[in-house]
């Protein structure tokens, strides 16, 4: 197995703008043939990922969005309804995550999280992605806070 993993951070000068960026990316010979009945050895979730991460943070105001994506992978044989054998894969994934905050004192803040803002489905599926096992919808949320540190 090989891989490489890039990532960089850029900061607008002393403006509190920047962006975050990383990739990795997984090349493994050992890959898992959906068409073959024998058993196989493999190994679980592998897969490519990135993420994109846009932010301003001074004076005490932070606040981030970011691009979350990872590709396809296997996420192991054997399904508890069928046995030993059938693959189980996890379908790609994106959201966008968004989080902002206010010191109002060095020891007070509030904060809000946002996460999976734009509503995505998990999709797990068996051979062929038709031949669906879940598919999940959990939503956008929301986490509102304050904080307080001696």
């Amino acid at each position: 197995m090989k891989g490489w993993e890039v990532v960089a951070q850029h900061n607008f000068g002393e403006s509190g703008f920047g962006v975050i960026a990383n990739a990795t990316i997984v090349d493994a010979d050992v890959g898992y043939d959906n068409f073959s009945l024998a058993q196989q050895f493999v190994l679980t979730g592998l897969s490519d990922s990135a993420n994109l991460i846009a932010f301003y943070d001074k004076n005490g105001i932070s606040v981030r969005v970011a691009y979350n994506w990872r590709d396809d992978f296997l996420a192991g044989t054997g399904q508890n309804n069928v046995g030993a054998g059938p693959p189980t894969h996890v379908a790609a994934y994106q959201q966008v995550d968004m989080s902002a905050s206010y010191w109002f004192t060095d020891n007070m803040q509030v904060y809000v999280d946002m996460l999976n803002v734009t509503d995505e489905t998990t999709h797990v599926y068996g051979r062929h992605p038709l031949q669906t096992l879940f598919a999940g919808q959990a939503g956008p949320r929301y986490n509102i806070g304050f904080r307080y540190k001696l």
